[in-house]
Parts: structure tokens; sequence; C-alpha cells
């Protein structure tokens, strides 16, 4: 149990970060450098001094980083856990061929920055990346409040496989983070609604249609709640599909029309100035055109010396990424039949994600929900459905993650029983669990998947598998698959292979079992011989403990100079308030003055680049001097 300390929420978006924490007894939205959200874009750059690379983050260093060749690193989301021959990465890796170096690691994939005025390369883990983001979420808490965070629920999309969770835990640990439960995305969203609802509204029954469509991915929960009563009942979901599609399709459709239009230009000839550049204004573009009908996108020069310059009206970028917008409707209609539900039942639908801002996706889930569409997937509704506007897009997420870390840092575990509000009957009733959103099993020596677990089921899961084992082999593999049954769509978590199994030992038992984070475990076991295997389905994205405590340390260090920063400047500002008030009264002023001015001149140093050995014994001598007067 976690007593006094500070619980926030994070979700580690695709395209923006936010944080949620406790601040007079209410949430609070983390600022950086007084924006609500974090880029999840980091700049590198290589430090002379220090010989080594170093990174920056913030608010505008998108903006920052255009000029430079290759330096911005993002989409680490999209990479995390997957191994460097996915299709997914081939994808990403083909879009952003302009803006970024994937390279190949033992099919693992990495980003390359090349320092060339230095003649430097170095690489970089998608896990890596996201720990820095992670770990910048704790030194600003660190330096705005002056503490550090002690726990945090972190939230990941409800596709997640267990290699990508894995990568999350990584990147939690290596930046200090104590991370109680990766929670999935959706799942926080609902957590979120069911805090605003009064309390009659909870005591009826609520089923409720979580879209949530953020820059990466899109997911659908169904979710029933009564009071305490919370069941995730299915959850649907498409982890390739969102916002920053729509900026790679506007992208590619500015640069084919100007090369339309100068049919001497080629890709080769759009430096990486110009990518970059063009990629900030189509997004930018993007968020206007939520608004207003039309913006002008301006790159000057983009490609030999031309200037690009073009009108992007709002019904034409509507047409473009239309057919990607109504893609959604297939996974609202698998959710809806998932979850076995009447239609007519649900009396909410929940958008959220920076995404659901897009015009043309309110009126996608209008057209579903009050519509004609849901019919052509035999889904009829008899009555209007609320489309929900009253949660924040982009903060829902990590508020419900920090209400559900504040729950398990209670001591109580999502599943845990919880007392009801009527005090007349303290019965208890579920909080909730997290679902699995694929089905998992294994592949069979036929060919054929035996699914094991299925679409829906709740974490914490175990089951036993029987296998028939060979006596005159003393090794066996097989693959542990996940997919969607109904497509016979499947891929390959992990290949397990075990050896030296005694020959005594003809009735293994494989066991599946996944923890409370989505994390997959495999064990083979025969209880005559006593043999016994155990096997962890992270053993592709399995960090050394040497490589998260060297990472751990660095993070550690930076949030203790942040703090002391902190105190230091609360103390200066004390002390400048002091000396003014002292002033006011005194008949000779100069004293206070000549105070005053060390004050500033240490505040504009100190502003400048904080020395945490001497600018705070600096302070110490001004303080003593003005004791003195």
């Amino acid at each position: 149990m976690i007593s006094g300390n500070v619980i926030v929420g994070i979700d580690l978006g695709t395209s923006n970060t936010s944080c949620t924490f406790e601040q007079n007894g209410s949430p609070e939205i983390l600022r950086f450098n007084g924006a609500s959200l974090l880029p999840s874009y980091i700049f590198e750059q290589y430090d002379e001094d220090k010989k080594n690379i170093s990174n920056a983050m913030g608010p505008t260093i998108r903006d920052l980083a255009a000029s430079y060749n290759k330096k911005l690193l993002f989409g680490a989301k999209r990479l995390l856990g997957r191994n460097f021959d996915h299709e997914k990465v081939q994808e990403f890796i083909k879009i952003h061929k302009d803006k970024v170096d994937i390279v190949n690691q033992d099919n693992k994939p990495l980003y390359k920055i090349t320092f060339e005025d230095y003649n430097k390369t170095y690489y970089k883990k998608p896990e890596d990346v996201s720990s820095d983001l992670l770990g910048f979420v704790r030194e600003t808490f660190a330096k705005c409040h002056g503490s550090q965070i002690d726990a945090c629920v972190i939230t990941v999309p409800a596709n997640f496989n267990t290699n990508q969770r894995r990568a999350t835990q990584n990147a939690a640990q290596k930046a200090g983070l104590n991370c109680l439960r990766l929670v999935n995305e959706p799942t926080a969203a609902a957590f979120a609604y069911k805090q605003s609802l009064d309390e009659v509204t909870l005591r009826e029954n609520q089923t409720i249609i979580v879209f949530d469509f953020g820059a990466g991915t899109l997911d659908v929960s169904v979710v029933v709640f009564n009071n305490n009563d919370f069941v995730v009942k299915y959850i649907e979901g498409n982890s390739d599909l969102g916002g920053q599609d729509f900026d790679n399709i506007l992208y590619e459709y500015i640069k084919e029309q100007f090369k339309k239009q100068y049919k001497d230009v080629t890709d080769a000839d759009i430096n990486y100035r110009a990518a970059n550049l063009l990629m900030l204004n189509v997004e930018k573009c993007k968020i206007a055109l939520s608004a207003t009908k039309r913006y002008d996108i301006v790159v000057q020069p983009f490609a030999k010396g031309i200037d690009l310059n073009m009108k992007i009206i709002q019904s034409k970028y509507q047409s473009l990424i239309e057919d990607k917008v109504y893609q959604a409707q297939d996974v609202l209609a698998k959710a809806i039949k998932g979850a076995k539900i009447d239609p007519n039942s649900i009396t909410a639908v929940i958008p959220i994600g920076g995404t659901c801002r897009t015009p043309l996706v309110a009126e996608m889930l209008n057209s579903f929900f009050n519509g004609e569409d849901s019919k052509k997937y035999g889904i009829v509704f008899n009555k209007p459905i609320n489309i929900v506007e009253k949660l924040s897009f982009e903060h829902s997420v990590s508020d419900g993650a920090y209400y559900i870390a504040k729950l398990l840092a209670s001591g109580k575990e999502l599943g845990d029983k919880v007392e009801t509000r009527k005090v007349s009957k303290p019965k208890p009733a579920p909080i909730f669990q997290d679902k699995l959103a694929n089905y998992v099993g294994m592949m069979m020596a036929d060919g054929n998947p035996w699914w094991v677990f299925p679409n829906g089921a709740p974490f914490p899961l175990e089951d036993n598998v029987p296998v028939l084992n060979d006596p005159w082999k003393h090794s066996m593999s097989f693959s542990v698959i996940e997919g969607k049954k109904d497509d016979k769509q499947f891929s390959r978590i992990i290949k397990v292979q075990v050896d030296n199994i005694p020959e005594s030992a003809k009735h293994l038992i494989t066991t599946l079992k996944y923890d409370e984070n989505g994390i997959l475990e495999v064990r083979l076991a025969d209880k005559t011989t006593g043999f016994e295997k155990f096997v962890k389905i992270t053993n592709e994205f399995q960090c050394s403990p040497e490589e998260i405590q060297s990472s751990r340390r660095a993070n550690d260090e930076n949030v203790d100079l942040n703090i002391l920063e902190h105190n230091f400047r609360k103390k200066l500002d004390n002390l400048k308030s002091k000396v003014n008030k002292e002033k006011r009264k005194a008949s000779n002023k100069k004293p206070y003055n000549d105070l005053l001015n060390r004050i500033d001149e240490l505040d504009d140093e100190s502003q400048e680049e904080f020395d945490h050995k001497n600018h705070p014994k600096i302070l110490d001598e001004i303080e003593r001097d003005f004791k003195s007067l």
C-alpha cells in the first residue's frame, strides 16, 4: 500500500503524451512549459563536451528540429516489440524514409542517428525513445512540483501483444518509474467516464462504447457497469489505424501534386528539411481543418529551389481520408457483435483521442449509430444513441489511468472486491479486469491453430494443453500465436524451443499464463518425472538488469537535479520577496537594491543554465548578507 505519495496516470501516446496527477484533491494535467501535452518526439544532438549524444524534448521541439537531418525520432510506439521484418515496421520505414533512419540489427528495428560533422553514428531502440519520454515526464514533474513520482499506471493499446507490453514495461523501468500496471487505453477512458457520472446514473445499468481514435491506434471497448460493478465485455481494435495515417495520406498527396506540377522534380530532390517542414505543416493543416474550411501550406523552398504553395480545402482533405475513417465502422461492428449485446442496450458512445476532433469522424459515428450505416453489418438501432462530448479527447485516458493508479496504490487489485455505496448491503462487487484483445493459442504440428484463450478473456489467465512427446526425440518446438479466429489470420508471438527432455517424460503439459499486465509466460512440465521448463515469452525483447539499472541511474540523477533546481527557485523567490518587504520599510534602500541586483543576476544566470553546485552556494551567501543588514 502506498500512502501519501505521488501517484500519476500516463498516456504514452503515438503522437502526444499526457500525465494526470492529484493536486488539492482533484486530478490535474501536468504542464510541459505551459502545454498540456508532450509531443512524443525526441531531438538528438551531439554534445561535444561530453563526447556523446544528448536529447531535447518539449512542446516546440518539432519546430526546432525541422532543419536537422533525421535527428528527430518519432513513431516509437509503432515499432515497440516488433521485429524488423514485421509488415507494419516495413510500412513505417517506407512512409518515413525521408524523415528518419530505421535499420536492422538482429531483426530488431533501431533508429540510426548520424552526425556527419563529427563522423559519429549512434543507434537507439524504440523502447529507449519511449523511456526518454517517460523520463522527461518524471523530470518535469520533479522540476515543477519538487517531488518524485512514486508510482504510476501506463496505458497501452488494447491490441498490444506480449512483446509490445514487455517493451513498454522495459521503458518504464529504464525511466525509473514504478509502474503498478499496464492498462488498456479504452479501459482507462471508460473508467474516467464512470467517474464523471452522478450517483443516480451510476445506479442504472450503463452499456457504453469507448471509441478511442488516437494518432496511431483505434480501440473500441464495450463496457457495462452499474454502481461499482465494472465489466469490460469486449475489446476490438486496429493498432495501425490513427491520425498519423491521415498525416501520411495528406503528405503524399501534396508531394505528388507538386511533382505533377513540376515534372522534373523527383523524391530525391526533396531534402530532409523540406520533408520535415512539410510534415509539420501537414499536421497543422489537419488540426486547422477541424475548425476551418481551408488552410494554406507553404514550404520555401521545397525542391530545386521551387517554393511549395498549396491551398487545401476541408472537403478535399475529407475525401482523401474518407476510406480510412470509415474503416473504423468495421471495428465498431466487430466489437458490438463480439460482446454479444443487444445494440439497443447501448446508453452512450464515448469518443476520445485527438483524431476524434476531425469532423468526418463525428459524421461517421453519427452515420453508424444514428443513421443507416450499421445495417450493412446486420446491426439495427431502434432508438437514438447518445454520442458524448463531455470528456477531454486528449486527457481522458491519462485521467482514467490516474484513477486506476490511485485504486492500486491503495492496496486493491483490479478484480478485487470493493464495498458498494449502500451501507445497509455491504455486498462486494468487482472493480474491473482488463481483457485479451486477440485469440491466443498454439500452432499444432499439422499446421492448424489450437486456440487456448478467446478474445475477451479477462486477465489474469491460465490454461493447460496436453502435448504428446516423442521418446526418441529429446527436444520439442512449437509456436505461440495470436490473431482473429474468424478471419483465420494470426501471427507468431514467439517460437518455443525446449531441449533435454527426458525419455520418461511422456505426458507433457504446456501451461500458458497471462499476468495482470497482459504479459505471457509458458511452462512445460511432466508431473511423473518432475521435469519442468519455464519459458518467458519476452526473451526477444528482454533487457538485461544492467541495461535497466544504467538507464535508471541516469534518470534518477536528472530527477534529483530537477528537485534541487525547484527548491532553489522557490528559495530564491522567497528571498526576493523578503528583501523587497524590508526595503519598503528601510530609510536607506541602497543595500537592499544591491541585494536585489545580485538576486536578479543569479536568477538570469541560473535560468540560462542551472549550476547545481555553485548557484545554491551563491544564494546562501546572499541570504547571509541579507540577515546581517
